[in-house]
């Protein structure tokens, strides 16, 4: 695997281990690791730190390691984003993994192969790993969607549109680029604007994501979903930013993809898979929405 890859971990050595022996498996020859700052006077974040560090030093198989470690905390919001940018100072493309996504090992060809057909394809914005549909019956290895960051790979060429703090939310052009282009999938529309919204007025500070979803498909990119999954989401508790409990999302396993991929070249969105992934979404929408409502409810009767 002479791909680059790039970790993104911060206090969860037991998940770094696991990514590591995958990455063993693979023969992974470059690896850059950017480990977010333990938080102010947190004891265990230095703790799990530094067995993240031992791990590293204890790395035996032939590849080249980059590490970039932050002195002070910056969150799950600058913390990926400030590695992905230093990813794509020295590298073209590259495969990015967070600490919590476990990816099966033919993710790491899949991405491979695909990086290099489509690394002069502008209007393809990344690969994702992540199927949240588990397994579609489909003649092709992947179709085009919006894509997924839970286990998923770029160019420098795509992530250089990135807007991290939304400086383009407030031109009209990429706003209605944006209701252009989804304008047959209004739940994820609505979802993505009103996270935006948020983040654009400082109510949320800790994703990245949807700024990254907002840039691309604002430009008219869009990005490529293998037809099984190949990355489990494995980051389901009390440790986690978003997802501190089990959720849909959580139960979905991951499988390994057949080579040679079938290509796909129809370079269209496929509009009823996206709408039945939409669907799944607004299930576990619904689910959320209940539980905060009678915990509010349970709150108010104490």
């Amino acid at each position: 695997m002479n791909t680059p890859i790039l970790l993104i971990v911060f206090n969860r050595s037991d998940f770094f281990k696991k990514l590591i022996f995958i990455l063993k498996k693979i023969n992974a020859k470059k690896i850059y690791i950017k480990i977010d700052g333990p938080r102010i006077n947190n004891l265990n974040d230095k703790k799990e730190i530094d067995k993240i560090i031992y791990i590293i030093k204890n790395i035996n198989w032939n590849c080249k390691i980059l590490i970039n470690k932050e002195t002070k905390n910056l969150g799950s919001r600058d913390n990926p984003v400030k590695g992905i940018n230093w990813l794509f100072k020295s590298e073209k493309m590259g495969i990015i993994l967070e600490d919590d996504c476990m990816p099966s090992l033919s993710f790491f060809k899949y991405c491979e192969i695909l990086l290099n057909k489509y690394k002069n394809c502008k209007s393809i914005s990344m690969i994702s790993g992540r199927n949240n549909l588990e397994k579609i019956n489909l003649d092709t290895s992947y179709y085009f969607n919006f894509g997924s960051t839970w286990g998923w790979a770029t160019w420098r060429r795509a992530w250089k549109f990135n807007d991290p703090r939304l400086k383009n939310w407030s031109n009209k052009k990429f706003r209605q680029r944006l209701k252009k282009n989804l304008k047959d999938h209004p739940l994820f529309y609505n979802l993505l604007i009103e996270k935006c919204k948020k983040i654009f007025k400082k109510k949320i500070n800790t994703v990245w994501d949807y700024q990254w979803l907002f840039s691309v498909i604002s430009r008219n990119m869009i990005a490529i979903v293998p037809k099984i999954n190949l990355v489990k989401n494995i980051g389901f508790d009390e440790r986690s930013t978003h997802t501190k409990k089990s959720q849909l999302y959580s139960k979905i396993n991951s499988f390994e993809i057949k080579f040679p991929l079938k290509h796909n070249n129809d370079y269209k969105i496929n509009k009823k898979l996206v709408l039945q992934e939409h669907a799944k979404l607004y299930k576990l929408s619904v689910i959320v929405f209940f539980k905060k409502m009678l915990l509010n409810f349970y709150k108010k009767c104490q």
